[in-house]
């Protein structure tokens, strides 16, 4: 560190940040390591690849519309190639006909409801993640995962390749759960990496929504079972005298 008397006769504004720049040097936002701010198909792979590295740069360096464009690019992707090669259908009679005359109107749709679980799923957690001694960088957060849907592109690749191939749908199914494990892997490591928490406590954090919205629908279940119960059990089911219809 440069003594004072090098220093003297400098200004304080001089003498104040040549000290802060030698006693704590930081590095840009984009630097991961000895670079410069990563490009797209960089930070593609690094999602994919080195996601801790990436998802402590996106989470800093905050590229809301990039994350935009590759959260609906990807919804756009898996929806056209899903409909074109009968996912959802499109090749049974009847079904063709009604998603030929509404594809552009289910897309919009099913983007809306996209776009909104996502922003939800996003805010649960980054308030749960606060209660776990997170920093609570929502945006970081929301941005890390709408990066992470981009393993779906690489499974809806290999569903259509194995399907156009004639393989089952055991493989199809597996390589569909394979590449939403991994989703949630990213998703995990996005919660330790931009709220600064363990691994454990990012786990714990990602699986207490899930945990919470089950049991509430388990116990909706129990109370709407606990309610109809009696009255179903007047119903007259039966066709026979026991049944009293005749």
């Amino acid at each position: 560190m440069t003594n004072f008397d090098e220093r003297h006769g400098s200004s304080p504004e001089e003498v104040y940040e040549e000290t802060k720049s030698s006693e704590s040097p930081e590095l840009s936002v984009g630097e991961t390591g000895g670079g410069d701010d990563m490009g797209f198909l960089e930070t593609v792979y690094g999602v994919l690849f080195e996601p801790r590295t990436t998802f402590k740069f996106l989470g800093g360096k905050k590229p809301l519309t990039w994350a935009l464009i590759v959260f609906c690019g990807v919804f756009l992707f898996n929806y056209l190639v899903g409909f074109g090669s009968g996912a959802y259908g499109a090749n049974t009679p009847g079904v063709d006909k009604l998603l030929s005359n509404f594809t552009v109107l289910f897309f919009f749709v099913g983007l809306a409801v996209a776009l909104a679980a996502w922003f939800i799923n996003t805010a649960i957690i980054n308030l749960v993640v606060q209660f776990f001694g997170g920093v609570g960088n929502g945006i970081g957060l929301l941005i890390c995962f709408g990066y992470s849907q981009l393993p779906l592109v690489i499974v809806t690749i290999a569903t259509f390749i194995f399907r156009y191939v004639g393989m089952g749908n055991v493989v199809t199914g597996l390589v569909e759960l394979a590449g939403f494990i991994w989703m949630v892997v990213l998703q995990v490591i996005a919660v330790s990496e931009v709220e600064d928490v363990s691994t454990g406590r990012a786990v714990l954090i990602y699986l207490i929504p899930a945990v919470v919205v089950i049991g509430v629908l388990v116990l909706l279940g129990v109370m709407l079972v606990a309610v109809t119960a009696p009255l179903l059990s007047d119903f007259p089911w039966g066709l026979s005298p026991q049944g009293g219809m005749f």
